[in-house]
């Protein structure tokens, strides 16, 4: 459980770094007519993702509970996290030049209602 927090809270910090910082919009936008534009931003947030991972690995400590609540905790901050990368993708990735999701996932992951609602769901499971 503590692994699957510490990958919550670095796709956090690293969405807002790749965001924040200037180097990111020179990097892709030298590179914008080129095929494989979606792996070079997947790139880029995972440059900033992966090394914090490590660093909130060794920090973070969780206590799930026991039992149902432990499994149902699991579940949700699980589904919270493909939720995070998923919405992620639409909103900061370019995921259509890789792949056209059926119009269900979009509904669920396309719209700004739906990036703010996945940035905040899984919050909500770690703190209750």
């Amino acid at each position: 459980m503590n692994k699957l927090v510490s990958a919550i809270l670095s796709l956090y910090i690293g969405s807002l770094l790749y965001i924040v910082l200037p180097f990111t919009k020179v990097v892709t936008e030298s590179v914008k007519g080129t095929m494989n534009i979606f792996w070079i931003h997947a790139g880029m947030l995972l440059v900033f993702s992966i090394p914090l991972w490590f660093i909130l690995n060794r920090v973070v400590e969780v206590n799930p509970g026991y039992g149902a609540r432990k499994a149902l905790k699991a579940t949700l901050l699980t589904l919270g996290f493909v939720g995070i990368v998923l919405s992620i993708s639409y909103h900061l990735i370019p995921i259509q030049s890789l792949y056209d999701f059926p119009p269900i996932v979009d509904r669920l992951f396309a719209s700004s209602t739906a990036y703010a609602a996945w940035l905040i769901a899984p919050l909500i499971v770690l703190f209750f």
